[in-house]
């Protein structure tokens, strides 16, 4: 029998997982942490978090209309939540006024103008000098910057410019979801569907080596396990497969130098529970309020019900490596 062993019970391993075992493969799923999930996690109410609702520490949304996930919640029975999303820009504790808000709408239109002509490619940080140089466009050069570093967690002088545009220009008015409880229960129901079908799940079990040959892999373990399989796939992060912590033998030569030409970002996300939702008065019943800034922690968001007073913040690029140099104390108070 065709044997495959998966690393990694992130939603990409349970899915290939539950495909596999659904048409006869035997499949064990190898797992570093204590539970599934990878970079979901969701903390539940009340009973072990304080939190009032399910809180995301990892993946919270559901970005447009992707017909694997949207297919897997209405599968699982589980409600998403449209984010009806209102995005708000502060500038030194102060919304832009209608003119502001023109003329930023005019600067990001040229920038998008110039994104589309550029010929050879660009980090973004050359692009911007090349094109908004000086003190005309100092708003433009904050603001895309932010964005790249911010939200896509691009560093500035290595991301590509061509890349950007595409995404930027991309964007659409495709709903985007929350799932009801969060996506905890998503990832419970492709377990345990995985379980059903006969898969082996094996958590807090470390993948260090890897040898393998046409028809066979032997998978060592931190703890000494060896498994056996006829094939295998890895859904580690790029994080961890750059970083070496798994030894290949025969080595992976083409593989690891595409690797090494990959990026990633990261990003510390924060959140803080309130007695009440002091924003009320500012936000629109039943939309998510998005507050992008120029603070120390730049980015915050509340939950979509009207009276939960949890805040989510994205702390992402300079002001992440900030961030991480000071306290605790002074943690709390740059958030507060």
């Amino acid at each position: 029998m065709d044997s495959t062993i998966i690393i990694g019970a992130g939603a990409a391993g349970l899915m290939a997982g539950r495909r596999l075992s659904a048409v006869g493969h035997q499949v064990t799923i190898l797992e570093a942490r204590p539970s599934a999930g990878g970079r979901i996690f969701t903390l539940p109410s009340r009973e072990s978090h304080g939190f009032s609702v399910a809180a995301e520490g990892g993946a919270e949304f559901i970005h447009g209309n992707l017909p694997i996930s949207l297919g897997l919640a209405e599968e699982a029975g589980i409600f998403l939540q449209p984010v009806a999303a209102e995005m708000v820009g502060m500038r030194q504790g102060k919304e832009p006024d209608k003119e502001q808000r023109n003329r930023q709408s005019k600067d990001w239109g040229l920038l998008m103008q110039r994104m589309a002509m550029q010929g050879q490619d660009l980090p973004l940080a050359d692009f911007l000098a090349e094109w908004f140089p000086g003190d005309q466009y100092p708003g433009l050069r904050d603001s895309a910057g932010r964005m790249a570093e911010g939200y896509d967690l691009a560093d500035l002088h290595r991301v590509s410019t061509h890349s950007l545009y595409r995404e930027w220009s991309g964007e659409s008015d495709e709903e985007e979801y929350r799932p009801e409880g969060g996506y905890g229960p998503m990832i419970g129901y492709l377990a345990e569907v995985c379980r059903r079908q006969g898969c082996e799940l094996q958590f807090s079990t470390i993948v260090t080596a890897v040898r393998w040959q046409r028809g066979r892999v032997e998978v060592t373990t931190t703890r000494g396990q060896v498994f056996i399989g006829t094939r295998l796939i890895t859904t580690v992060s790029l994080g961890v497969l750059k970083a070496g912590s798994i030894r290949w033998s025969p080595g992976l030569p083409r593989q690891q130098e595409a690797i090494s030409k990959l990026g990633f970002g990261s990003v510390i996300k924060v959140l803080l529970e309130f007695n009440q939702p002091f924003w009320r008065h500012r936000k629109k019943p039943g939309r998510t309020l998005f507050i992008v800034s120029d603070e120390p922690a730049p980015t915050w968001w509340t939950q979509t019900a009207d009276e939960c007073p949890l805040l989510t913040g994205w702390i992402a690029g300079g002001p992440m490596r900030e961030f991480r140099k000071i306290g605790p104390d002074e943690k709390l108070e740059v958030c507060i």
